[in-house]
């Protein structure tokens, strides 16, 4: 729940150093699709505080009729603070340190309950090693890999503890963000293939990604989410523009064409490396749902290719992993016009459609829900006369 940081001046010389410390500080509470250019300013920011010798509170009303603060205590109490910078007037012997410590501590109003940290409180060198207690117990969740190559084994261990920098913990479970700092969320498309890469190393980050996504799998029909039964979405967000409604993501987008493809590849994959069936028994409702997402609602234009439309001015217009608005174009260089069949996602949707029927094997399910030899007949005869 805190931001933790230390700054350490060491005086190496041999005669007494003197010197003015400065810090400032300042929050924009914006939202990070304000911050990323895709809306106006939103928001009002309230007056900084000073709360006491060490203590400033930033805050700001969001769309969303939330407040939220931003609260920085120091360590030792600086010799000058305002409600934009504090001083330190640091007098060093030869061979004297100081150390400030700095405590950043977030909040959104209704969960004030939340534990604050104090500043005078914060021991560095407990808080390094409850972070390498932490790292090594991560790191023990995971099967090693060693070689005769000290590089290559080094690689893939730089590789792994990267790797949880990008882990994120909701309701409990574990999922991989897409990244640093625009995607630093939950990516359907981005989760799934992380967590099926994982699976070599453990399966947890691939079970609990498998129920994340499942929870939030669409159930209707939303134009302004790009929702259709079944689908998998392709973000979620929490902020104030979120929450106000003011953009799709609010908080789930679905608009992706082969997260939902990807999710069943990820549980066929997860079926495979741990046998672990009642994990496949429990989320058989949203393989049936999104088997029939994919036959009946993916194909817009009934050649027997999955495509999708970007129909929404304020969505993302392309819905594979080239996302941007001028990423898919045509021979002579032209933007693509909707509804687009990406070549990339027709293997998924086979590699699905093999998954799924694995599974549905495996757990003895019957062919209720998305009548797969009809349906695949039909698509067979599609890509017959397409091609």
């Amino acid at each position: 729940d805190c931001f933790y940081e230390t700054l350490s001046f060491t005086n190496h010389g041999e005669t007494p150093a003197h010197f003015s410390a400065q810090l400032r500080f300042a929050a924009a509470f914006q939202d990070i699709f304000v911050v990323k250019g895709f809306s106006p300013k939103q928001g009002t920011r309230l007056p900084p505080e000073r709360l006491d010798d060490r203590t400033i509170r930033l805050g700001a009303r969001g769309v969303d009729d939330t407040t939220r603060t931003t609260t920085i205590e120091l360590e030792p109490a600086p010799d000058h603070l305002d409600t934009t910078h504090a001083r330190y007037d640091v007098r060093l012997d030869p061979g004297a340190a100081m150390r400030i410590g700095i405590v950043v501590v977030p909040r959104a109003e209704g969960h004030e309950d939340q534990a604050r940290e104090k500043a005078a409180e914060f021991d560095p060198d407990r808080i390094a090693d409850w972070l390498k207690e932490r790292r090594d117990e991560w790191r023990d969740g995971w099967a090693r890999i060693e070689s005769s190559d000290e590089l290559f084994d080094a690689i893939v261990e730089r590789g792994l503890r990267d790797l949880r920098l990008l882990q994120t913990v909701r309701r409990g479970s574990d999922f991989v963000a897409a990244g640093i700092p625009w995607f630093a969320t939950l990516f359907g498309r981005d989760s799934a293939i992380a967590g099926m890469q994982t699976l070599g190393y453990g399966h947890r980050i691939a079970r609990d990604t498998l129920r994340i996504l499942a929870s939030l799998q669409a159930t209707q029909v939303d134009v302004y989410r790009d929702a259709e039964p079944g689908k998998i979405l392709h973000e979620l967000r929490v902020g104030p523009l979120a929450r106000a409604g003011r953009i799709p993501q609010s908080p789930a987008y679905y608009g992706t064409v082969d997260a939902t493809l990807l999710w069943i590849i990820l549980l066929g994959e997860y079926v495979q490396w741990t046998g672990d069936l009642d994990l496949a028994r429990e989320l058989l409702p949203n393989l049936r749902a999104a088997l029939e997402w994919s036959m009946r609602y993916a194909d817009h234009d009934g050649d027997g290719f999955l495509d999708y439309t970007g129909r929404l001015g304020n969505a993302v217009v392309n819905q594979g992993w080239k996302d941007s608005r001028n990423a898919i174009v045509d021979a002579n260089g032209s933007l693509a016009e909707p509804p687009i069949a990406l070549p990339a996602v027709q293997p998924y949707a086979y590699r699905a459609r093999q998954s799924a029927a694995d599974i549905l094997r495996r757990c003895g399910a019957g062919r209720e829900g998305v009548e797969p030899e009809r349906r695949m007949s039909a698509l067979r005869e599609r890509f017959a006369q397409r091609m």
